[in-house]
């Protein structure tokens, strides 16, 4: 696969990040995560009678919205780092990453 000079991605890696930012925005403007946010405050708001089946079906969609969400989005928090071979990473339990050679016959 070509990888790009500027960004040091696959061509398939970067049709993939293409897509998952427009399925993003694309949720996003549905505001799915409000929608649930709503749900929570309608069964939490005590005065409010609710009855049961209604508060059944509330939750049922607050988690169809989750999943989905959940499904499409990567956790933002979680970061992949791809290291090339000729210089590969190096995580020094310090919360840094730095770069080190490696001797490819080493192994």
């Amino acid at each position: 696969m070509a990888k790009s000079p500027t960004d040091g991605l696959s061509a398939a890696d970067r049709n993939r990040k293409i897509r998952q930012d427009a399925l993003r925005e694309q949720l996003s403007k549905q505001k799915l995560v409000e929608q649930v946010s709503d749900i929570a405050k309608k069964i939490g708001d005590l005065d409010q009678d609710l009855e049961q089946d209604k508060v059944q079906r509330l939750k049922i969609a607050a988690e169809l919205n989750l999943k989905l969400v959940n499904k499409y989005l990567p956790d933002l928090k979680q970061t992949e780092l791809i290291g090339d071979p000729e210089q590969p990473l190096q995580h020094n339990h310090k919360g840094s990453i730095t770069f080190v050679g490696v001797n490819a016959d080493s192994n």
